[in-house]
């Protein structure tokens, strides 16, 4: 009876989560909650919005929990959810996660600077060292921010309107903000046009759901999901959630 406990263990662990009342599997994946509009503290955005019609488009639901991003790496790699998002796929998470081989999406990300500042700084090069930059907690910023933050002073929070406040305040010299987010957030905390300015373009992201290389449902899930998103782009439907989310 022992070993007959271990096996149905093991299964358990080996298989997507029924839903309750339901018979499709469930997806367990974290969200994070300061990314709008791509993802939201109400778990709602586009990367949301695609993840569950990929998911749904193969005959899955989605549970999604939402968090500080930091904590959505930590419970992907901990095996607290089958995955998270919005990852960015590059050297350092590549040694982490397990990834699909379709992109949730693509999102640009700049430097911003406070208005008499941005002139200044056209470039990497023209960052001096000692260049104080406010960052996401736990985000990545591509292969050539990597490349160059040693130069740097890194402050790191959770929110993006903390950023663009210390900004704004002058505790910070420059933010890198994804572009759609800094806009939107913007927006919302009601800064007129030209509160900062934004500057040379740091990279452009290959954002994923992320996947734990420790749990054996990983390649499936992600497959699940590949299969799923080639089908909403195949349909048009891709297209339409990305235009009606991007422009509302």
């Amino acid at each position: 009876m022992r070993l007959l406990s271990r096996l149905l263990l093991c299964l358990a662990f080996s298989m997507p989560l029924m839903a309750e009342n339901s018979r499709l599997p469930t997806v367990r994946l974290a969200a994070e909650n300061s990314w709008a509009p791509y993802s939201d503290e109400r778990g709602e955005g586009l990367s949301n919005r695609l993840v569950k019609a990929a998911y749904a488009a193969v005959g899955y639901e989605v549970d999604i929990s939402v968090m500080p991003y930091a904590r959505v790496e930590y419970q992907v790699l901990n095996g607290v959810s089958d995955g998270g998002f919005n990852v960015t796929r590059q050297a350092s998470t590549e040694d982490l996660f397990l990834f699909g081989r379709v992109p949730l999406l693509k999102a640009a990300a700049s430097f911003y600077f406070s208005r008499e500042h941005a002139k200044a700084f056209e470039s990497y090069d023209a960052l001096p060292d000692g260049t104080r930059i406010g960052l996401i907690l736990g985000y990545e910023y591509g292969d050539i921010y990597q490349a160059n933050r040693h130069r740097f002073i890194e402050t790191r929070v959770s929110y993006q309107y903390q950023l663009i406040r210390m900004l704004l305040a002058g505790r910070i010299d420059a933010a890198i903000m994804f572009d759609e987010v800094a806009k939107f957030t913007l927006a919302e905390m009601q800064l007129p046009k030209g509160s900062l300015q934004q500057g040379f373009q740091n990279h452009v992201s290959d954002i994923y759901v992320a996947f734990s290389p420790n749990n054996p449902s990983a390649q499936n899930l992600s497959e699940r999901l590949d299969k799923g998103l080639s089908l909403l782009k195949e349909s048009g439907e891709y297209r339409r959630l990305y235009t009606e989310t991007l422009t509302q």
